[in-house]
């Protein structure tokens, strides 16, 4: 008796393995999920089930993780302005780039590059005659604001400018950069610019070293 129980339990698990065998995957998933499903395949099904579900939430961290990411190193749409100085800052001994006798300009360029992207805080300064400009905040800039140009590092975000109203006009003719209170940089534009009182002027893609 016990033979016959034998063979016949054998011949089940035969039928049932070529049954299986003849499956696709979607079928053997749909039975292992029915509770006439062979247990350890229910059990398989499960723990994929469990992983799959695990992998999509991973995902959907790392897509919000890139999102942040991106943002915190995204630009200000404009700079910022920040507290006028109560002193005038003469900027006339401050070269355009920190070139010397062994580092050229390109390399100088660099230093500079690698400078603003390890400050932990970066000023722009518009400047006349070498001085800081009467009467035109210094601007704050955050982010990674700068991009390689045919002409050199450009500050890729707009500067906007209002004049003083009531006041007089205000004359600048260049830019200058502080790096955590430190005059690196200075250059000059090849003629002045004049802020009239009440106006608003946008300067875009003119601020490079």
């Amino acid at each position: 008796m016990t033979e016959k129980t034998d063979e016949g339990a054998a011949a089940a698990l035969a039928a049932d393995s070529l049954t299986i065998g003849a499956m696709t995957v979607d079928e053997f998933i749909t039975l292992a999920r029915g509770s006439e499903g062979p247990s350890p395949a229910r059990d398989l099904v499960a723990r994929l089930d469990a992983a799959d579900s695990a992998l999509e939430t991973a995902n959907e961290e790392i897509a919000d993780l890139r999102e942040k990411l991106a943002k915190a190193k995204a630009p200000p749409k404009t700079a910022k302005p920040a507290a006028k100085s109560e002193k005038r800052r003469d900027f006339g001994k401050v070269a355009e780039l920190p070139v010397t006798d062994e580092i050229g300009p390109a390399e100088a360029r660099a230093a500079l590059a690698e400078t603003l992207a390890q400050a932990g805080s970066v000023e722009l300064v518009l400047t006349a005659k070498g001085k800081e400009a009467a009467g035109i905040p210094p601007y704050l800039l955050s982010g990674n604001p700068w991009r390689s140009g045919m002409a050199g590092l450009v500050l890729s975000v707009p500067v906007d400018l209002h004049g003083p109203t009531p006041g007089n006009a205000i004359s600048f003719d260049g830019y200058a950069l502080i790096v955590d209170g430190k005059a690196v940089a200075h250059r000059k534009w090849g003629d002045a610019r004049v802020l009239q009182p009440g106006q608003h002027v946008r300067i875009v893609d003119d601020i490079v070293f």
